[in-house]
């Protein structure tokens, strides 16, 4: 069975190849390498750096003016992100690759306008597939805690107060995104040896967001408004330290609501 394969662009329109009558045979997307560093013919690390794929599309279209149509908004589609300068992404199995489409070769158009194939070459500099998963730990009730793991909703209940149990399916530590909200002051997070802490006191409506990739701590208030407050963290512990992988607690002392979104980041999409 053929991936099925959507792109959304940098101002979340979304590209569905199959209903649109664009199909994807065959394609280098699942392919990684990486690039070995070494000094006196010794390993000592690995990196990607700017990586180049090709996707090969064939356009057969049943009508002739939606066929020219559908050319059109393909391009404008990929180039919004060149003009932009942001990237939009591939999505396969819930899995997104973000790049841009620079180049785009194309052949057969002159035996019928309804048939087209078409080659574009896609790069990026992070050349990783990334999901995330969003856990839910609900504290306000005071016979139970609840989990909810989206986009797939299962609810977990637990009689511990103040603690909830979530699994990290990757295979390995994984980033995450901490949204802890209000109201709370100089809110507590327990994950399984690690304690993160901010003295900062967040009102109603307000949250804190933590993110162990870009190493910051934000505040947003109730209006949007982004506040750094990376200084705010309790330095005796590590305050981007990774998700561990599989089943974990979380304890909180003094917090209501907290959202985990796992980031996972694989060389290539799992396979479904």
């Amino acid at each position: 069975m053929l991936d099925r394969i959507t792109h959304i662009n940098s101002n979340n329109e979304t590209l569905d190849f199959t209903s649109l009558g664009i199909f994807v045979n065959y394609n280098d997307l699942r392919n990684f390498e990486w690039i070995v560093k070494s000094n006196n013919n010794r390993i000592t690390g690995f990196y990607k750096g700017i990586v180049k794929k090709t996707i090969p599309f064939v356009f057969l279209v049943a009508d002739q003016q939606k066929a020219n149509e559908i050319k059109n908004q393909f391009y404008e589609h990929f180039e919004i992100d060149i003009l932009k300068k942001e990237k939009g992404y591939f999505e396969i199995n819930g899995y997104k690759y973000y790049c841009y489409a620079i180049k785009s070769t194309k052949s057969k158009y002159l035996i019928d306008k309804r048939l087209l194939y078409l080659s574009v070459e896609i790069t990026t500099d992070d050349s990783y597939w990334i999901k995330e998963t969003t856990y839910t730990a609900d504290f306000t009730s005071s016979s139970s805690r609840t989990v909810t793991k989206y986009p797939f909703t299962y609810p977990f209940t637990y009689s511990v107060q103040k603690t909830v149990n979530v699994v990290n399916d990757s295979f390995t530590d994984t980033d995450m995104i901490m949204r802890i909200y209000g109201r709370c002051t100089n809110p507590i997070i327990n994950i399984s040896d690690n304690t993160y802490q901010l003295y900062v006191t967040l009102n109603a409506e307000e949250y804190a967001e933590i993110d162990t990739f870009k190493k910051t701590i934000t505040k947003y208030s109730s209006n949007g408004v982004r506040s750094n407050i990376f200084n705010s963290r309790n330095k005796s512990y590590d305050a981007f330290k990774k998700i561990p992988q599989g089943s974990f607690d979380i304890t909180t002392v003094g917090v209501e609501k907290v959202d985990i979104v796992l980031i996972e980041r694989r060389g290539e999409p799992r396979w479904d």
